[in-house]
């Protein structure tokens, strides 16, 4: 884990501008923020339809077992069910994320995640599904980018008036679905919701040390009307210094809480160093359980800070007995 922070931050500011600064098997990459699309679709909103409400959450959850030291695969919502809040769970201690995006028709998630041995712990992705009628009039926005080196950063706004439902992205085979076994899936993933609530923020890391690759970033979106009361926070933890020499990378915990009366429907989290250069690998960035807000572990800079943001909706999750999955590592779910 170290050793992939040797030659400076992952992610950091140059020029004013946001770069992804990378530094893989002695090679150091510096790519801009947005990346050229090759490929851009939107998806046609369908007609007027009900408001989120978080009364009708359903969790759903899957583990997904190692494969050659990488895991995942996908999540989808129960028939007549579309997604809001979702995301994965790993021990900080057994790897990192590569992969967290909702699917482009809404119905589900992919994540995948890099592990630590080819016997590392499971990877445990989790979400919340309301009826596909509260969602009907969300709308797609697909970037694709094709390369055959550099890392991928990209942050997308949604149409004037509508709020960021869930984001993200993975890396691919070019022509091909994601792949969670493929070693070149990356080595560390960031993935949140913009400060006002109305784009994404997603970035993985690449060395190409096994060739060509396509980017693959989705949005979703929905008219601000239809998320009631929506508003976002944020929780900063400070994470300590493990020692006086040297950029070590520290695990680190953050939870961000919706306030009183409001449920979870988006998220996300970064490692920023004391400078503010982002730097870092998340291993678990997800929604409580209970709705409450949103969890992020993995590791971050001694000195530095770990940001999460959750995006929280009017209306208290109600608990629901018909929770869809199965995960050997019987994580306490609260379902």
């Amino acid at each position: 884990m170290v050793g992939a922070w040797a030659g400076g931050s992952p992610w950091a500011w140059s020029g004013g501008r946001r770069v992804a600064h990378i530094a893989r098997r002695g090679i150091t990459i510096l790519a801009a923020l947005a990346v050229a699309a090759v490929g851009f679709v939107a998806q046609v909103p369908s007609p007027a339809a009900a408001t989120i409400d978080p009364v009708v959450y359903q969790g759903v959850y899957a583990g997904f077992d190692s494969v050659n030291a990488r895991a995942g695969g996908s999540l989808r919502c129960p028939a007549g069910g579309k997604a809001v809040a979702g995301g994965a769970y790993l021990p900080s201690s057994e790897g990192a994320l590569t992969a967290l995006a909702p699917t482009a028709d809404g119905g589900g998630w992919y994540v995948a995640a890099r592990l630590n041995s080819s016997t590392g712990a499971e990877l445990t992705a989790f979400g919340m599904c309301v009826p596909a009628a509260q969602v009907a009039t969300a709308s797609t926005i697909v970037v694709s980018d094709h390369r055959d080196r550099l890392d991928f950063h990209v942050q997308r706004s949604c149409p004037s008036g509508q709020l960021a439902l869930a984001g993200g992205g993975y890396l691919h085979r070019p022509g091909q679905d994601p792949d969670p076994a493929d070693p070149a899936g990356g080595y560390g993933v960031i993935s949140r919701p913009t400060a006002d609530g109305a784009g994404w923020e997603h970035a993985v890391s690449y060395s190409g040390s096994y060739g060509h690759r396509d980017f693959t970033f989705i949005l979703r979106c929905l008219p601000a009307a239809e998320l009631p009361g929506a508003v976002g926070v944020t929780s900063v933890t400070a994470i300590p210094i493990e020692r006086t020499r040297g950029l070590i990378p520290v695990p680190a915990a953050g939870f961000a809480r919706c306030p009183a009366g409001t449920s979870v429907y988006a998220g996300g989290g970064v490692f920023t160093k004391a400078n503010g250069e982002l730097i870092g690998e998340l291993s678990t960035s997800a929604p409580a359980f209970d709705g409450s807000g949103w969890q992020v572990t993995g590791v971050g800079p001694g000195g530095g800070s770990l940001t999460v943001t959750a995006r929280c909706v009017a209306r208290l999750r109600v608990f629901s007995q018909g929770t869809v999955g199965a995960s050997r590592t019987g994580l306490p779910l609260g379902l």
